[in-house]
């Protein structure tokens, strides 16, 4: 009998089992009411892939140039870079396509909150080291995924802070950042800079040395530039030029189509006052009629002119355009300056 009222009954443990179901969906709705919603915009995504940055555009140009040279110093030896175009993405989206042992240098983006990740796979660590033992730049066209050795990882280190040195040279006109570096990881797993679903900056710095080559990615938080995306996102000198060239274009082609007035005096006469005081109607005014007439708009001659019929009108005949130095002065004298 004892041991019988040790066990709860079947509608109890459903009342137990009701009220820690109810706590927690109250728990639940406390805390959704508590404000940790992050807000989405799921128009978010596509204005993030359409965004241009021009500035960020223009300091990747210049930094392209300069890390040629550096890059072909440090190796002792040529090599061809480019840089692509800025790619806005999730972060899951780019560690997605990286193998998971690779070297990833992480580094810090002060005065800016948040840090950046360098990514150097293993075979253009490869090529790099057989650059700097005096070989061609050549490496295994076939690499097996393994841990980094001391030297790989050093050389990794060596090349991360001589980009970020670089890069951080082009950022001084625009935005000092301290690109610092900070530590070297050999596989992803142990390095995020952000949420997964959270949008970053890549560049995909694109190395060749003789036929071999490999890929460097500088990957850095969407967010930690919102301060400064106004910055970034402004023309420049070159856009701005478009910008003007289109107008000017757009605003010829609308003034070539403008109707204007053209008017030409086909004779002149001078008489005294009285004269004209004294006249009525069927008197005759003598006038003289120069050998070419100015046809003007608004008072300005642009063209010398003979006054004659054609196709039965009354008609003008352009016999030279007046050079637009000239009007300014012919323009004073059908004024009456001197």
């Amino acid at each position: 009998m004892e041991e019988d009222k040790e066990f709860l009954s079947q509608d109890e443990v459903d009342a137990l089992l009701g009220g820690i179901g109810d706590a927690g969906m109250d728990a639940d709705s406390s805390s959704t009411a508590a404000g940790n919603i992050r807000p989405y915009d799921p128009t978010s995504r596509q204005f993030l892939t359409e965004t241009r940055l021009p500035v960020l555009e223009n300091i990747n140009e210049k930094f392209s140039r300069a890390l040629r040279t550096a890059i072909s110093e440090f190796l002792k030896t040529h090599c061809e870079l480019t840089i692509s175009p800025v790619r806005i993405m999730k972060y899951a989206e780019l560690v997605h396509g990286i193998p998971a042992i690779t070297g990833i240098s992480v580094f810090g983006l002060a005065p800016l909150v948040g840090t950046g990740a360098l990514f150097i796979d293993q075979s253009t660590t490869a090529v790099f080291i057989d650059c700097l033992f005096g070989g061609g730049g050549r490496a295994s066209k076939e690499i097996a995924s393994r841990e980094y050795t001391p030297i790989e990882v050093r050389v990794v280190e060596k090349v991360s802070v001589l980009i970020l040195e670089c890069y951080q040279k082009f950022w001084a006109d625009v935005h000092p950042v301290d690109f610092s570096y900070q530590k070297t990881e050999t596989e992803k797993q142990f390095v995020s800079i952000c949420w997964p679903d959270d949008p970053v900056i890549m560049l995909s710095i694109n190395i060749k040395i003789n036929q071999s080559g490999g890929e460097v990615l500088v990957c850095m938080p969407y967010s930690a530039f919102e301060p400064i995306l106004p910055l970034l996102g402004r023309a420049t000198d070159e856009e701005k030029a478009s910008v003007d060239r289109n107008w000017l274009r757009l605003l010829s082609a609308q003034v070539q189509s403008a109707e204007i007035e053209l008017n030409a005096n086909l004779g002149t006469a001078t008489i005294p006052l009285r004269q004209i005081m004294e006249m009525k109607p069927g008197d005759f005014i003598p006038i003289s009629v120069p050998n070419t007439v100015s046809a003007m708009v608004d008072g300005f001659p642009l063209m010398e002119c003979n006054f004659g019929i054609s196709n039965g009108q009354y008609s003008l005949r352009v016999e030279r355009i007046i050079p637009q130095n000239q009007q300014e002065t012919s323009y004073g004298s059908h004024n009456g300056k001197r």
